[in-house]
């Protein structure tokens, strides 16, 4: 498996586990045992992502990776930026099924 093009932000939102986060598959684990399904994929990992105005269509290029599913403006986001109400964040990943 290729090593992940993002890199943890240095930043203030941290916790003592922060090392500890695998980028290729952080929380593997089913996110409800409550409600485990038979069949389920986890949305967890990298993502393209890009930060456009409020009013902007579809991106069609993107700023780089975003580890989900960590808040865009955590360390372990690899992105540690926040956003205005001006400005929206856009997602993009290809799911295999």
């Amino acid at each position: 498996m290729p090593a992940p093009s993002n890199k943890m932000a240095p930043g203030k939102l941290t916790t003592p586990w922060t090392a500890e986060v695998d980028p290729h598959l952080p929380h593997p684990e089913y996110p409800r045992p409550q409600m485990v399904r038979s069949s389920w994929q986890n949305l967890n990992g990298l993502w393209d992502y890009a930060i456009t105005s409020r009013f902007a269509e579809n991106p069609e290029t993107y700023q780089g990776q975003i580890l989900v599913p960590y808040p865009v403006e955590s360390a372990l986001s690899g992105v540690e930026q926040s956003l205005s109400p001006k400005q929206l964040l856009w997602y993009h990943h290809r799911l295999d099924y």
